[in-house]
C-alpha cells in the first residue's frame, strides 16, 4: 500500500451517519474495531483503501478539503468508492446532497 503514496484519483462520495439516523448504517463495530464518529469529519469507509489508509478528500466544487483516515469497509453500492462521516461531508460541503466527486490522494498506508 506504502506504493499508492501520492496516488491522486477522482471517485464519487457519499456520507454516512449515526445508525439511529441512516437506517442503511447498522449499528455496531466497524471493520476496523473502532465505533463509528459521525460527528468528527476524520474518518471514511472505502472498499479499496484499507483500513489505517490515510486520506486527503478535496471537493473542487466548494474548494474544501479534509483529512480523513480509512476506518471501515464499504459503501457497497455499485460506483462508490468512499463513504466519509456526515461531518467530513458537512466539511466539505456536500451533505445536503448526499454524493460529491471528491479528488482523492493518498497520504500514507496503514501501519503494519
Amino acid at each position: 500500500m506504502q506504493s499508492l503514496v501520492g496516488y491522486e484519483e477522482v471517485v464519487v462520495a457519499s456520507y454516512y451517519d449515526d445508525c439511529n439516523v441512516d437506517k442503511h448504517n447498522p449499528c455496531g463495530a466497524l471493520s476496523s474495531g473502532e465505533e463509528f464518529r459521525p460527528d468528527l469529519p476524520d474518518n471514511a469507509a472505502s472498499p479499496v483503501y484499507p483500513n489505517g489508509t490515510i486520506l486527503i478528500l478535496a471537493n473542487p466544487t466548494t474548494n474544501r478539503q479534509v483529512l480523513v483516515r480509512v476506518n471501515n469497509s464499504g459503501p457497497y453500492k455499485k460506483g462508490r468508492l468512499l463513504d466519509v462521516s456526515r461531518a467530513a461531508a458537512e466539511q466539505l460541503g456536500f451533505k445536503k446532497f448526499g454524493t460529491a466527486k471528491l479528488k482523492v490522494t493518498v497520504i500514507s498506508g496503514p501501519l503494519s
